[in-house]
């Protein structure tokens, strides 16, 4: 009975190791995929941040060049 005994105590903590080690690699993973979701974000709001700054630029390019043919047209 004694052995018995031992071999489910043994069993369980087997189990219990498998767990542990599981969920080790779940968390791993979960961080992982946190970790790319964060560089996809940082790497949309720089593409939005870089959009901005041409559209910008676009922005004062056209009314530099309106201001530049009205300009023209006056003299």
């Amino acid at each position: 009975m004694q052995n018995l005994n031992n071999i489910y105590i043994t069993r369980a903590l087997e189990l219990s190791a498998v767990k542990q080690i599981n969920n080790y690699h779940s968390a791993s993973i979960q961080s992982e995929s946190l970790k790319k979701i964060s560089q996809i974000d940082a790497l949309f709001a720089l593409v939005a941040e870089n959009s901005a700054k041409d559209f910008v630029k676009d922005t004062y390019l056209v009314k530099d060049s309106i201001f530049y043919n009205k300009k023209k047209k006056h003299t």
